[in-house]
């Protein structure tokens, strides 16, 4: 049997005492809410965050945000501006109410301008005038595109009263919409960049900046499925120059003159089937091929949009098609570089 000395006794009870009272002590102590549940502040933190970003994002969605998904790796940055009061014009209901958002997207595979501005609902001039490619039918895999909320042109020009008359007159805006977006333009001397509200290129500068020397072929959204250049050909297996373009589209689809002028060919030719050749002014031809129909004969005059034939999979095809080429003095030149497909 155990025996316990008075010295052991005396120091249980004492060590007894002693907690017993820190208990009471710490019972007496008011509560602590934090240290009760240290876990619950974080996540109802983490709640009103994602709430508060959530709104945030919807009522700029309200306002006009575009609605193409972008990488989560894209940051968005805003461009809030005053209208000052200057020129001593009186103030323009009409002036808008959204701010001009930007941002970067990615480029992936089989994207191009024109299905970038029908994603965002932007026109084609609005994409253009702010990323300014050297083409505007070619945009490479990965290559980074501006893309802003409103339409509009981003324009590069030095300011002069002259000038902002100019601007305004071109494309029937008040002066209170210009200054709106630009509103430091005035105190520039040197070239800089000028946003003008829902303007499109004139038809001088569309021919020139999208290259709309001809018009689409076909009256469908444009899907290519063989670019120009260098390749190997689908059935041959050969390495090859692609002469033209090819398009997606079913049998019996519309083709259309790309450009007025007269038929010089309309029957078959080796390896193309059904083929149709324009001859336009300045020694300039345009071919389409693989028709199942042809609509007109040699020596007819055919105007810009006007039907001419159906896409058809005739001659060396792997699948209905339209093959489409542009010649100027006896060189191929790639359509996309030339042609108007919005």
């Amino acid at each position: 049997m155990q025996v316990y000395s008075r010295r052991h006794i005396f120091s249980y009870s004492k060590n007894t005492a002693m907690l017993k009272n820190f208990r009471i002590k710490k019972q007496l102590l008011p509560p602590n809410p934090l240290a009760a549940k240290p876990l619950n502040f974080f996540p109802r933190l983490f709640l009103l965050s994602f709430l508060m970003l959530f709104g945030y994002l919807l009522f700029y969605s309200a306002k006009g945000m575009y609605s193409l998904f972008l990488p989560a790796s894209d940051k968005l940055y805003f461009q809030f501006f005053e209208f000052p009061e200057v020129f001593g014009d009186a103030a323009d209901e009409s002036l808008p109410t959204n701010p001009l958002l930007m941002s970067n997207y990615v480029a992936t595979s089989g994207d191009t301008y024109w299905m970038i501005a029908k994603r965002t609902g932007l026109s084609i001039d609005t994409i253009i005038s702010f990323n300014k490619p050297e083409k505007a039918y070619k945009l490479d895999l990965g290559e980074s595109v501006k893309i802003p909320s409103l339409n509009g042109l981003l324009l590069e020009e030095v300011y002069s009263e002259e000038k902002f008359q100019a601007l305004a007159q071109r494309y029937h805006l008040s002066k209170q919409k210009v200054l709106f977006f630009n509103p430091l333009w005035q105190n520039k001397k040197s070239k800089g960049q000028v946003f003008v509200p829902e303007a499109r290129f004139l038809l001088g500068e569309r021919m020139q900046i999208l290259g709309g020397e001809f018009s689409k072929p076909l009256q469908q959204e444009v899907r290519f499925s063989s670019l120009f250049g260098v390749r190997i050909h689908p059935l041959t297996k050969k390495r090859s120059f692609h002469k033209g373009i090819d398009m997606r589209a079913n049998i019996g689809s519309t083709v259309l003159a790309a450009l007025g002028g007269k038929i010089i060919f309309s029957g078959t030719q080796s390896g193309y089937g059904n083929v149709i050749i324009i001859l336009h002014s300045k020694n300039r031809l345009s071919k389409y091929a693989h028709l199942s129909k042809l609509f007109v004969a040699i020596g007819k005059k055919v105007q810009r949009g006007q039907i001419i034939g159906e896409v058809g999979n005739t001659g060396m095809a792997t699948g209905a098609h339209l093959h489409f080429e542009i010649w100027k003095e006896g060189k191929a030149f790639d359509p996309r570089d030339i042609t108007d497909f919005y």
